[in-house]
């Protein structure tokens, strides 16, 4: 008998590698393509009532701590320690980008169109109120981090601790939706 030599085995539904490999290179395109027309194309102001001021609200409300609009910045949580600026950068709507494509990759690749399309429409919609956390999460421990560091702290550490807070929320947020994904998708079949 004639086997191929290059295939390894397959998910369930798949005949070789190769296709494999093809729905994978689709799946990565697509993916790709959604999340940067999302990113280059919401409007501001969608942004800002989708993800800015709840995840300013759930930061606020975890703190006990008001969170009042400052009109053309975005939010102010006022802790007595320092006042926390929630600026449209900080909306976790990137986050939010990046897990939907990283999940819808995750679909496309491994699902016919009969079972991708539902469980995109499922991810995108389970993916919102995920990112909220996540990014509420981040806020939160920006304060504290912020709060901690000594007075007279240079800018660029600052900065830095801001980004790592990020890596150290958003990572782990990542892997634990990986890890759902393939608990409910894959291992539900």
């Amino acid at each position: 008998m004639n086997q191929p030599t290059d295939t390894i085995p397959a998910a369930p539904g798949l005949r070789h590698s190769r296709d494999m490999r093809g729905r994978t290179a689709i799946a990565a395109v697509m993916a790709a393509s959604i999340g940067l027309g999302a990113i280059s194309l919401a409007p501001a102001e969608l942004v800002h009532a989708v993800f800015l001021h709840p995840a300013a609200r759930i930061a606020a409300l975890y703190l006990g701590l008001p969170c009042v609009e400052d009109p053309g910045a975005g939010y102010i949580i006022p802790h007595p320690a320092l006042r926390l600026a929630v600026v449209p950068e900080c909306s976790g709507f990137t986050f939010y980008t990046i897990l939907c494509s990283f999940l819808l990759f995750q679909a496309f690749r491994r699902f016919d169109a009969r079972r991708a399309v539902p469980a995109a429409i499922g991810i995108v919609l389970a993916a919102l109120p995920a990112a909220l956390l996540a990014n509420a999460l981040r806020l939160v421990a920006c304060l504290y981090a912020f709060i901690i560091m000594p007075p007279g702290t240079p800018r660029a550490i600052a900065n830095t601790a801001h980004l790592w807070i990020g890596v150290l929320v958003f990572v782990p947020a990542l892997v634990l939706a990986y890890y759902l994904f393939e608990r409910r998708f894959v291992h539900d079949r």
